[in-house]
């Protein structure tokens, strides 16, 4: 049983990898990295830090594009080319054609942070080394290496979600509805957090009048 599931990951990992739309994402992702690098003028001091953030935003968005815009084509490649038909008149369920689909981009998804990644850890390490504190000493041993690592798996799991959602949306419409949808949900899941923090302080905000005017 498991056999049919790896069998059309792998089919779906190679039909995949030769998705042009993969490659063009990927190199903004690098381009907007090796951008971060001229914005050190803001402060030489918070340069590393920086090319941190932009790095890691980089990786999370651009990676959520790939898991958008391949995941909602699977189910929608198979369906035009009609070679869904001849995959499910053959002893193979739909659950298992659906979770050889997901898993088969979740590898190209982890090929995808191990690249970008090992890319971003690249420019971090440069841009360490090349900057130095007020103190006089290298960003290079004050950067938590294990803490981009960490970062670099939550945001793989991250992705897991984003193709979860566009492989379910991509069985019940079309790709543009699916790419919207699941789109507009990361979206949302990226913004709670900061609506969240900005109702905690308008909260404290008010809290701190209303005792004022006591």
């Amino acid at each position: 049983m498991m056999n049919k599931v790896l069998h059309i990951a792998l089919n779906t990992f190679r039909e995949s990898v030769r998705d042009k739309v993969l490659y063009v994402i990927a190199f903004f992702a690098v381009m907007l990295m090796a951008a971060s690098q001229g914005l050190g003028w803001v402060t030489v001091a918070e340069e590393t830090q920086i090319v941190q953030h932009f790095s890691l935003a980089a990786v999370s968005f651009f990676g959520a594009l790939i898991a958008v815009f391949v995941g909602t084509s699977l189910i929608y490649k198979e369906i035009d080319k009609r070679t869904i038909y001849t995959i499910l008149s053959k002893p193979v369920y739909r659950w298992q054609f659906l979770v050889g689909k997901f898993v088969g981009l979740m590898a190209v998804l982890l090929v995808v942070i191990v690249g970008m990644g090992a890319i971003m850890l690249l420019f971090v390490a440069y841009s360490a080394e090349s900057t130095t504190t007020p103190e006089g000493v290298t960003w290079a041993s004050k950067v938590k290496w294990s803490l981009l690592l960490q970062a670099l798996v939550l945001l793989y799991f991250e992705l897991m979600v984003v193709t979860a959602l566009a492989v379910f949306f991509s069985t019940v419409s079309s790709p543009v509805l699916a790419a919207i949808f699941t789109f507009s949900a990361y979206l949302v899941g990226q913004i709670t957090p900061s609506l969240m923090d900005l109702v905690k302080f308008e909260g404290a905000e008010m809290n701190y009048s209303l005792r004022a005017n006591q």
